[in-house]
This record gives structure tokens, C-alpha cells and sequence, in this order.
């Protein structure tokens, strides 16, 4: 069972990331803090260890992730990613691409695609599903916007054109559509694991990939009047503006709604359709709800049957349902207890969940999970108290965590999941935003309450699919410890040529440093068999200015100055003062990069503070400083 759900939330993440460009980390989480460091924790393979990129982690403006891999931007559009290597976790070949001028970047669950500044498009991570665009590169010119399916990219040109790539069968390859495509026609682009399904202006829609249509199907998305398009993992319901809905794909999860055709009708006057990976839900015009699709969420409970909702919330295999007294009522994957119920009657303000458990953030800001304890269903006493001014939750597969208003973060669940982040606590201040996969319950339709559910559309004209924004409207956005930047088009750009220089200039230093350690070596072997005047072959140096690094053994403990090293050989001399002597050197060491000091085995007489006088060999020391 927990294995269905574990299949079902991956398929979550993919029909509601293809609205948005989002973070949908299954294993991990990954922290902004405000000034703009990272912190990591959970799987330490997929993305929950970034100590190996820390010092790239600078000035971080965003943060992408793909199942397994993390992808962040800083503020000068250099990218660096960590985690696994094949799900995008290393960009390989690419990475001189992703140094500078990326603008943009878009994941599905294997692979990124960033556009740069010169509208040309760079991809890594799985090949086989949309990690490589070699096979269109020459196409992917003048590009705006890139939109994921599960298995895919498309991108979307100035000039008219739509580029695709990744598995053919589910999405990468639109040969059968391209005349029926146009850039400047496309309102949005919405996926699911079939593949995608184009909305047009006029309200047409242009679906393709693994699509099953019904020439019935098919003249209705042609005939337009559509404005917007909610999916589950492997079915489409189109809402038309007369509050009618089309549906199709697979049936078992919502692809056939024509049992309901009364209910979804014009007549009906659908309002607003939510989604989850298996079933709709739709709110009509008089406040009531219809539900269709596969397991208990498709299926609206009894007790509110013919209620007046408010709102819909959505996550997991799971419905909510507000009503207009303020009562939530839950149904579908996991349903709360009698206790939980009782909590949430203060009101609910948004839902999150994991493979196994929900968790909800309450009008007070307070905390409720249900669900299995294995997956963050029950919260420790510990944690409880922790969990009360609470600003948003996030959640992976296994873990929850909550970002409060004072910037600090409580975490709960499989500690291998980021459930315990002990490790890393101290980091975990003045956070601003938690990257995992519940950033993107938001709906790329609707703009009020877009946080409490994955995917909401409604007929509203006040808040129709989102027009496709030009590239310099975009933020910056991508990942991997990037390099270099290409220009596609002739030679090397400045920055290539920069790094180049700075190459050659550290091949230089490095032979330069070579000889120069070799020569002091020879001198340190010479010293031992010959007798020159040390102390003048130092004044020397002095004079030289040259400056060197130790490369006989170091003296422990090392003493930074002369006196500190007489001092500690010879405590007993009067007053405790340095004896110098012009003696001959027989042994060189070299105190630190800026000090250097002789010392001669010698037989002195002195008179010590405490005895008569008496002879003891002493090591008599010079040093200098070399400035």
C-alpha cells in the first residue's frame, strides 16, 4: 500500500510542477537563509550533503531539485548542483555552459533544462528523459520558456517555433502537432506523465504524447472556450468557460467523467477543479462538490454531500473541504483522527503531506499531522512544543519541515530523510524559504490562496493561464558548480578567455614555485657540509626581499620570534635574555613563512641564578624575520 502511495506522489510531483518551475526533492531538503548561504540535510547521496559545493553556495537566489539532485542560482547567474550525478547532480560536459548568463531553469524528476541570456538552452541530468537536447540543440535558439513533463521538456521560441525533447512516447517528440503550434498562440503548456497538452488562444487545446483521444474528445478541445486544464497522474479535465468540463486519458484516474455529465455540465456551472495524483474535485457555482477518479478521495464523503464549501484543499490521495461554518472535513489516502478533527476546528490555513502522513498548519499557526508515524504522522512531544508560530511547512517523501516566522526550523519523520536535523541546527537561523516538493502546491491558474493545493483552476476571466513572459521579465534561476559559458555562435567569450589566462598564469607560478623550493632545499644540504656565513647569506635574503615557505622540518612547538625560541632552550641563562652568538651554522630551521633561524650545538659557561657556574651545551639561535 505504501508502495502505491510512494508511485502516486511521484506522479504528484510531476502534474503539478508542470505548471511551475519547482523544487521536488523525494529525499532531502535544502534551506535559503537570508543572507542567501544554503543549508542541507536528509539523504546525504541525494542532495541532503552540499559540503563538497558549500564555497560555491554564495549569494543563492534560488534553489531547484529534481528527485535526487539539487540545482541552485546565485545572484550572477552561476549555477552549482549536488546530489546524484545521474539525476542532474552533476552537469558533466555542460558545466562550462552554466558559469554565467543562465536565466532561467526548469527540472522534471530526472533532469534540469536552463535557458540562458542568449536564448539558447542547456540540459543534463537522465538523457533518455529530457537530460539531453543534442538531437534538437540546433533548434533551440530565441527561447522563452521551457515547461517539464515527467519524461520531457518543450520550449517555447519568439519566432514561432516549439522544440521538443526527452521520450518520445510521453511528450519529447511532437512531429503529429507541430502545425498545430505556434509560440505566440500558447497561453500554457500543461503536463502529467502522458506527456502534454497545449493551451492555445481561442481556448483550443493541443494535447500530445501517449494520448488516447476520442474523435468526440478531440473536435471539443478543438472547438475552444477552454481556460485552464487541472491533471492527475495520467488524465486531463479541461474547464470551458461556460462551466462545462472535458475530460480525458486514463480512466481509472479521472480520464472518463462522462458518468457526471449532468453534474459537469454548463448547467452545472463548475467554478473551480482541483486535482490529485488520482481523482478530480470540482466546486460548482452553488458551493457544492463533485468528485471522480480512483480511490477514497474520488468520493465525497456523506456528511457534506450537498454542503456549502468554501474552499478545497488538496494534497496526497487526499481531499479537504472547508465549509462555510469553518468545519474541514478530510477524505481520501489518510483521514485524521477524532482528536486531530477537533484541533483543526480553529481553522486551517494550508496542507501538506508525504508519502504517508499529512500535516496541516492551523489559523492559530500551529501545527497537526496524521498519518504514519513512519512518515512524519505523529509529532514528538519534543517537537510539538516547538511547533507554534509556524510560517509554512515543507515536506519529501519521508519528512516534514517547518519554517517559523523567527526564521528557525523544526523537523519531524524519517531522520534519514531530513526528519532530524540536528546535524545541521545551528545553520538552521534566519532561513527564508525551505526547498522541497510542497513549493509546488501553487496554482499556476488562480491567484488567491495558491498555496493550499496543488492544482486549482477556475473559469474565472479575471484569472486565466498566465501569458508567457519575455526573458528579461524572468529571474535567475539554475545549477552545477558551473565553469564556464560558451558563446555558441564564434570563439570564446571575455569569460573564457579570462579563465584561459588565468590558467597559463597559475602553470607559471607553479614551475616558478617549483625551482624556487628546489633551490632552498640545495642551500638547506649545503648548510651541513660547508661553513659559509649564515647570518650573511640571511641579510642576504633580507636585502633580496624574497619571500619563501618552510621546506626543512619545522621545530615543534614553533616559535614565531628569536627570543620566544631562546627563551624556551635556555630558561636558566641571566635574566632570563637571549644568548647570541656570531657562531657558525650546522642545522637551518625555517620557524614560519616569515621567520628563519639557525642553531650550532656549543659548550657556554654561565652563571645560572641558582647554582655556581657550570658548563652545558646549549643550541645557540639566530633568527630573522623575512620580510
Amino acid at each position: 500500500m505504501l508502495l502505491s502511495a510512494a508511485l502516486l506522489f511521484i506522479s504528484l510531483l510531476v502534474s503539478v510542477h508542470s505548471q511551475h518551475a519547482s523544487n521536488h526533492n523525494y529525499f532531502s531538503f535544502a534551506a535559503i537563509r537570508g543572507d542567501e548561504r544554503v543549508v542541507t540535510w536528509g539523504d546525504n547521496s541525494r542532495g541532503g550533503d552540499s559540503s563538497s559545493v558549500q564555497r560555491y553556495l554564495k549569494n543563492i537566489r534560488a534553489v531547484y531539485s529534481t528527485l535526487s539532485a539539487y540545482a541552485a542560482i546565485s545572484s550572477s547567474g552561476r549555477v552549482v548542483t549536488w546530489g546524484r550525478e545521474g539525476q542532474g547532480g552533476y552537469a558533466g560536459d555542460m558545466e562550462s555552459s552554466l558559469n554565467s548568463g543562465v536565466v532561467s531553469i526548469v527540472p522534471n524528476p530526472y533532469a534540469f533544462a536552463a535557458i540562458k541570456s542568449n536564448g539558447r538552452v542547456v540540459t543534463w541530468g537522465e538523457s533518455s528523459k529530457g537530460g539531453s537536447c543534442d538531437s534538437v540543440s540546433s533548434h533551440l535558439v530565441n527561447i522563452q520558456r521551457v515547461f517539464p513533463a515527467y519524461y520531457a521538456f518543450v520550449a517555447v521560441s519568439s519566432d514561432g517555433r516549439v522544440v521538443a525533447w526527452g521520450d518520445p512516447e510521453r511528450g519529447g517528440d511532437l512531429t503529429s502537432v507541430s502545425a498545430q503550434l505556434s509560440s505566440e498562440d500558447i497561453s500554457w503548456i500543461y503536463s502529467n506523465r502522458l506527456g502534454f497538452a497545449a493551451l492555445l488562444g481561442g481556448g483550443r487545446v493541443v494535447p500530445w504524447g501517449k494520448h488516447d483521444l476520442s474523435l468526440d474528445i478531440s473536435s471539443q478541445l478543438a472547438a475552444g472556450g477552454i481556460t485552464a486544464i487541472a491533471t492527475t497522474a495520467e488524465a486531463y479535465a479541461a474547464l470551458r468557460a461556460d462551466g462545462s468540463v472535458i475530460c480525458w486519458g486514463d480512466a481509472n484516474q479521472g480520464g472518463d467523467c462522462s458518468a457526471l455529465s449532468t453534474d459537469l455540465s454548463s448547467n452545472g456551472g463548475v467554478r473551480s477543479l482541483y486535482s490529485n495524483p488520482s481523482a478530480f474535485c470540482a466546486l460548482k457555482e452553488d458551493g457544492t462538490l463533485v468528485a471522480w477518479g480512483r480511490g477514497d478521495s474520488a468520493h465525497i464523503p456523506p456528511e457534506i454531500q450537498g454542503e456549502k464549501v468554501r474552499r478545497v484543499f488538496t494534497a496526497l490521495s487526499t481531499f479537504a473541504a472547508e465549509l462555510l461554518d469553518g468545519k474541514v472535513v478530510v477524505w481520501g489516502y489518510y483521514i485524521p483522527s477524532n482528536q486531530e478533527k477537533d484541533a483543526m476546528a480553529v481553522g486551517v490555513k494550508s496542507m501538506v503531506s508525504t508519502t504517508g502522513a499529512m500535516a496541516a498548519i492551523l489559523s492559530d499557526n500551529t501545527v497537526v499531522a496524521w498519518g504514519d508515524s513512519r512518515y512524519g504522522g505523529n509529532i514528538p512531544i519534543s517537537v510539538s512544543n516547538q511547533l507554534m508560530d509556524v510560517k509554512s511547512i515543507s515536506s519529501n517523501s519521508q519528512a516534514f519541515a517547518a519554517l517559523k516566522f523567527d526564521g528557525t526550523v523544526v523537523t519531524w519523520g524519517s531522520s534519514s530523510f531530513g526528519g532530524h536535523s540536528y546535524d545541521v541546527a545551528s545553520r538552521l537561523v534566519n532561513v527564508k524559504m525551505i526547498s522541497s516538493y510542497e513549493s509546488m502546491y501553487t496554482d499556476a491558474v488562480s491567484t488567491h490562496t495558491p498555496t493550499l493545493q496543488p492544482t486549482r483552476v477556475t473559469r474565472s476571466p479575471t484569472i486565466s493561464p498566465t501569458p508567457i513572459p519575455s526573458v528579461s521579465m524572468w529571474p535567475t534561476s539554475s545549477p552545477t558548480v558551473a565553469i564556464e559559458s560558451a558563446k555558441e555562435d564564434s570563439g570564446l567569450d571575455s569569460n573564457d578567455s579570462n579563465m584561459l589566462l588565468l590558467f597559463y598564469m597559475l602553470i607559471v607560478l607553479c614551475i616558478i614555485s617549483s625551482i624556487l623550493l628546489l633551490w632552498l632545499r640545495c642551500n638547506s644540504c649545503c648548510l651541513k657540509h660547508t661553513k659559509p656565513s649564515v647570518q650573511s647569506a640571511v641579510h642576504e635574503t633580507i636585502e633580496s626581499r624574497t619571500s619563501f615557505t618552510p621546506t626543512a622540518p619545522i621545530i615543534e612547538p614553533v616559535y614565531t620570534t628569536a627570543t620566544e625560541y631562546n627563551r624556551s632552550y635556555m630558561p636558566n641563562t641571566p635574566s632570563g635574555e637571549p644568548i647570541h652568538t656570531t657562531a657558525e651554522c650546522t642545522r637551518v630551521h625555517y620557524l614560519s613563512p616569515r621567520f628563519i633561524a639557525y642553531a650550532t650545538p656549543r659548550t657556554e659557561s654561565f652563571r645560572s641564578t641558582s647554582s655556581s657556574s657550570s658548563k652545558k651545551v646549549l643550541p645557540v639561535v639566530e633568527a630573522f624575520e623575512i620580510v
